[in-house]
């Protein structure tokens, strides 16, 4: 049993669980911006005030605030659907990911608090519906099509590769296709225009082609056959780590800087490090 054709991978959001922003451009707060944290054993309680001034803390949403209460924020407190991962600043990388991913549909819904922060009859809030528009032009099915040009031109950089005579397959290729990788991320993730981030896709996908068989084809060449099978496995090994370890580092640099600071900034370092090297091999071969 297969999956059909026209089969959409997606994913699906929730506007409390995710946007953020609960007091900023107008919104006004709902329900959920009054919930305190909770873990397995716990409900997620809210702080409310009697008329008298009394207060006290009753399970959200389940009916059991009293006659004449409302709820309150209270200084000092953790609220998180205040931040929840901040989809209201940073939706195209979140968009974005997905797109990586290869998923081709999202499932949204919208805080009418954010539409009509104060009921129908006190009219539209602009900025709301303007958040949402541009939720809404952030394609991605285009965003799928760009995980699509990686694999393209990845193909086609492996084509060419075969098409190289002996004496271009050298260490330097592989240092200029690893220059190119972070060249072409940092097109790729430095911008929100469609059209840019195509190119840095391409580059980003040539690169790979020409970078990973190549390593091989070196490795096969010029190591004794005797320690082939313990370089690539160190090979792989180096790759796997360089892969996994800064995700450890990761979600703290993202916190502090931004998830695009981060992103541009580990892809300006590939880009440095590959030119030094990519320069340097040049002048030892010149030597």
């Amino acid at each position: 049993m297969a999956f059909p054709k026209n089969f959409l991978w997606g994913g699906d959001i929730s506007a409390a669980q995710i946007e953020g922003a609960w007091d900023e451009d107008g919104k006004s707060p709902t329900e959920a911006d009054y919930l305190l944290g909770a873990d397995k054993s716990s409900f997620r309680m809210a702080y409310y005030q009697m008329p008298d001034g009394t207060e006290g803390k009753v399970p959200v949403m389940s009916g059991m605030l009293p006659k004449g209460a409302k709820y309150i924020l209270k200084d000092g407190v953790f609220y998180p659907n205040h931040k929840a991962t901040d989809f209201y600043h940073h939706y195209k990388e979140d968009i974005a990911l997905l797109g990586e991913m290869g998923f081709r549909a999202l499932n949204l819904s919208i805080s009418w608090a954010r539409i009509y922060p104060y009921g129908v009859e006190k009219g539209v809030n602009q900025k709301g519906v303007e958040f949402y528009r541009d939720v809404l032009n952030v394609d991605i099915v285009w965003l799928g099509w760009l995980s699509s040009v990686v694999g393209l031109t990845s193909s086609v950089g492996a084509f060419i590769l075969t098409k190289l005579s002996a004496r271009h397959v050298n260490l330097r290729l592989l240092l200029g296709a690893l220059m190119a990788v972070g060249i072409g991320s940092m097109v790729y993730v430095g911008t929100d225009m469609l059209g840019v981030a195509i190119i840095g896709q391409a580059i980003n996908g040539l690169a790979w082609g020409f970078l990973e068989p190549l390593q091989m084809i070196l490795i096969q060449e010029r190591a004794d056959i005797k320690y082939l099978g313990r370089i690539t496995g160190f090979v792989r090994f180096g790759l796997m780590s360089a892969g996994v370890l800064p995700l450890l580092a990761a979600p703290f640099l993202a916190e502090a800087l931004g998830v695009q600071t981060v992103l541009f900034g580990a892809s300006t370092i590939i880009a440095l490090v590959g030119t030094l090297f990519f320069v340097t091999q040049g002048r030892r071969q010149r030597r």
